[in-house]
């Protein structure tokens, strides 16, 4: 997983992330052998039969995981079983594949207006502390609710918003236009650690965006190439995206909803509403829209027009929209009810 000892062009450049937690997987089963007086020292690998799976996978369901968790640790063993099959030699059958994957709908909720203004209202130092094992650890920080902001009205990954440098945002007449994030998924999934091979995203700097970016210091930080969250932390910026997740969890939690939401959800949001705005899925030059999009479409000029026509992820506080009428009639006919 590491790339050692790997042709060049058969390399992954697998995230230290996903590296840990495939570990962490594959350790867990060795301690469920353990557990259940299995000489991991001595055991034949063929000697994990059907009948040590369903076991495996019956203490699973026993811990209550979700379906993505369940289907992860699953397929860590798959993979591992395969590797060892493909690449090692072993004369032994995937006995990983015959077991049956959970469900994983997909996760389409985004967050509402009311959730994020009424979010951003209790995000505060106080009784911010939260027990984590033996350990009492603050989930506030001072930048936790422009860094929610940022996710909310760019829709980009946890790992890009801690990338984004003040250089990346583009002007024209004065104005900023458009960040011109790199697309990390997609060029990692590419192999692509050349800039001049990069992927982009071009995001509109939009009333929301433009007015907290000046409320960060844009003026003072025009060509920067300090990150705009946290500059001064340059190695650990795993740590920053990890921590921002939890503080989100905690903070919403304070709402007392009978639902939960999480970081993530806003980048649904976001590209819901920049669906909404922009997107007629209709190409008048060929048959197949994904062909336009994929080889023809400007995204930079389309994000300088979503500027100019006043694209916003979530209305005003405090305008009567018809999203809000919608939201207070729902919440007061869900109370008669």
């Amino acid at each position: 997983m590491n790339d050692e000892k790997v042709p060049h062009h058969l390399k992954k450049y697998l995230a230290k992330s996903h590296i840990n937690t495939t570990t962490t997987f594959l350790q867990d089963f060795v301690k469920f052998l353990k557990n259940n007086v299995f000489n991991v020292r001595a055991i034949e690998l063929k000697s994990i039969t059907d009948s040590v799976v369903g076991k495996y996978c019956e203490f699973l369901e026993s811990k209550d995981y979700s379906n993505y968790t369940y289907n992860a640790k699953i397929k860590a063993l798959r993979t591992f079983y395969n590797y060892l099959i493909e690449k090692e030699d072993y004369p032994i059958k995937n006995v990983w594949k015959k077991v049956k994957l959970k469900s994983e709908k997909g996760t389409d909720e985004s967050i509402s207006a009311k959730d994020f203004y009424d979010l951003l209202e209790v995000i505060n130092d106080t009784d911010s502390c939260e027990k984590i094992g033996k350990t009492q650890r603050n989930m506030y920080k001072p930048w936790i609710k422009n860094l929610i902001r940022l996710k909310a009205y760019t829709g980009r990954r946890n790992a890009e918003l801690f990338a984004m440098r003040w250089n990346m945002i583009h002007f024209e007449g004065g104005k900023p236009v458009f960040i011109q994030s790199p697309n990390i998924k997609i060029n990692r999934q590419q192999n692509n650690f050349d800039e001049k091979d990069f992927q982009f995203a071009f995001v509109p700097v939009g009333e929301e965006l433009s007015e907290l970016l000046y409320e960060l210091g844009l003026e003072n930080n025009v060509g920067s190439t300090d990150y705009i969250f946290e500059p001064d932390i340059l190695n650990n910026r795993k740590y920053l995206e990890d921590f921002a997740s939890k503080s989100f969890t905690f903070f919403f939690k304070r709402l007392k909803r009978d639902y939960t939401r999480q970081l993530k959800h806003f980048r649904k949001t976001y590209i819901t509403q920049e669906d909404l705005f922009v997107n007629g899925r209709i190409s008048m030059q060929h048959s197949n829209y994904q062909t336009t999009s994929k080889h023809y479409i400007d995204r930079k000029q389309i994000a300088k027009e979503m500027v100019k026509q006043g694209f916003r992820v979530f209305p005003k506080q405090g305008i009567d929209s018809e999203l809000m009428k919608m939201e207070r009639f729902e919440e007061q006919f869900a109370g008669d009810n």
